[in-house]
C-alpha cells in the first residue's frame, strides 16, 4: 500500500495540478515553429525558493551559454496541457532540457510521473536531464517506482542525465546504462554568485528548518534559539516554503529569490536542514551550520562541492557538544572566505547541449 506520507509530501504540487494555478502563465510569449528553442520543463514556478532557485540558474545558464535559442518556460503544473502546443512548433534540431533538484525518486511521485511523460513524448529530440538526487526507497513501491523509470529512460536513444552529488552519479551509471552520458555536476544554483552582491550588515541569526518526509534530525528548537540567542542576539525563523503564490509567478520570480537571499546575506549565521539555504549560504558567502535530511543529499552535495568552505559546516545530528562547538567558532568568525567559483564545472552539460 502506498505510504501516506509519500502523499503528503507530494501534495503542494498536486493542489497547484487539480487547481490550475499558474497554468500556462508564461506561454503568452511568441514562440514560432521556425525558431531555434530550449525548452525547459518542469520549471518550478510554486511555494517552494529551492525549485524557483534552481529554474531560474536553469534559465540564466541557457541565456548566457545558449544565446541564439528562444529559451520556452514550461511550468510543471503545465506539463501535460501543454503537451499538444509543444508539439505543434517543436523541430527535430530543438532541445528539451528538464530543471534538476531532488526528485527522481518515489517521495515525489507527481514530478517523476511528468519527466517520464516528457521522455515518452519528444523520442526524436535531444533531452537533457539537469543536476538531479536519485533516491528510490528500498521496499516494493520504490523498486517499482525505479523499474517504471529505467524502462522509459532506456527507451530513448539521445538522453544525457547528470547528477549533482556522487551517490545519485553511481545509482544512475547502474540504472541508465543506454545514456549518452551520465555525469556529476554541481546543483544549478551553484551556478550562480551573489557573494559581493548585496554588502550589508550582519546582524543575528536564522533558522530554516523542514517540517516533512525528509526531516532527520529532531532537537529543541527552544534550545536552539536560547543556545543562538546568546551568540548572535536576535533569532529568526522561516522556511523556504513560506511564499506568497503571487511571488512565484515568471515575471517576479527573480525578485523574489533575489528578496530571500537578501535576508540570508543579512545573517551573521544561518542553522538550516534545508539543502538550498545551505546553497543560499555558499552563493552569499554567509556563515551556515546545516543538519543532514533523510536522504543524505545535503551532505552529498556538501562533500562533492561545498567542503572547502571555511564558512559552510555541515552535522549528522544535533550533538549539543558539536553544535555548540560550531555556534562559538562562528560567533567569533573572522576568516577570510575561502573562495567559491563553480562555473567551470558546468561545462560538460554545456558540450551535452552542444553536442550533435
Amino acid at each position: 500500500m502506498l505510504d501516506k506520507r509519500i502523499i503528503n509530501v507530494d501534495i503542494l504540487h498536486l493542489k497547484c495540478i487539480i487547481a490550475g494555478l499558474l497554468k500556462s502563465q508564461i506561454l503568452n510569449q511568441e514562440v514560432c515553429k521556425s525558431d531555434k528553442k530550449i525548452f525547459v520543463y518542469l520549471s518550478g514556478f510554486y511555494q517552494n525558493l529551492g525549485d524557483m532557485a534552481i529554474t531560474y540558474s536553469h534559465e540564466q545558464f541557457l541565456k548566457v551559454n545558449f544565446s541564439e535559442y528562444k529559451i520556452v518556460m514550461i511550468p510543471s503544473i503545465s506539463t501535460y496541457s501543454t503537451i499538444r502546443w509543444v508539439k505543434r512548433i517543436i523541430n527535430k534540431d530543438d532541445i528539451i532540457t528538464i530543471v534538476g533538484g531532488g526528485n527522481i525518486d518515489s517521495e515525489y511521485a507527481s514530478l517523476e510521473n511528468c519527466r517520464r511523460f516528457i521522455i515518452h513524448n519528444f523520442k526524436k529530440n535531444k533531452i537533457v536531464l539537469f543536476p538531479q538526487t536519485m533516491h528510490f526507497s528500498e521496499n516494493k513501491y520504490g523498486n517499482y517506482r525505479l523499474k517504471k523509470t529505467i524502462r522509459t529512460y532506456s527507451k530513448h536513444k539521445d538522453i544525457y542525465i547528470f547528477a549533482r552529488e556522487y551517490s545519485s552519479y553511481e545509482k544512475m551509471k547502474d540504472a541508465f546504462k543506454k545514456a549518452k552520458t551520465v555525469g556529476v555536476i554541481p546543483d544549478m544554483v551553484l551556478y550562480l554568485n551573489f557573494k559581493n552582491k548585496f554588502n550589508l550588515e550582519r546582524n543575528g541569526a536564522l533558522c530554516v528548518f523542514r517540517n516533512d518526509i525528509e526531516k532527520a534530525c529532531n532537537f529543541d528548537i527552544d534550545v536552539m534559539h536560547n543556545l543562538l540567542a546568546k551568540s548572535f542576539g536576535d533569532v529568526e525563523d522561516t522556511d523556504t516554503v513560506d511564499v506568497a503564490i503571487e511571488d512565484c509567478k515568471y515575471a517576479v520570480y527573480e525578485n523574489t529569490i533575489v528578496s530571500f537571499l537578501k535576508k540570508i546575506a543579512s545573517k551573521r549565521l544561518v542553522v538550516t536542514d534545508r539543502l538550498h539555504c545551505m546553497i543560499f549560504c555558499a552563493i552569499t558567502g554567509t556563515p551556515c551550520i546545516a543538519f543532514d535530511n533523510s536522504n543524505k543529499k545535503i551532505s552529498g552535495v556538501y562533500n562533492a562541492w561545498l567542503n572547502n568552505l571555511n564558512y559552510i559546516s555541515v552535522v549528522d545530528d544535533y550533538r549539543k557538544n558539536e553544535f555548540a562547538e560550531l555556534v562559538k567558532y562562528y560567533e567569533s568568525f573572522d576568516e577570510e572566505l575561502a573562495e567559491f567559483e563553480h562555473s567551470s564545472k558546468y561545462d560538460l552539460i554545456k558540450n551535452a547541449l552542444m553536442n550533435n
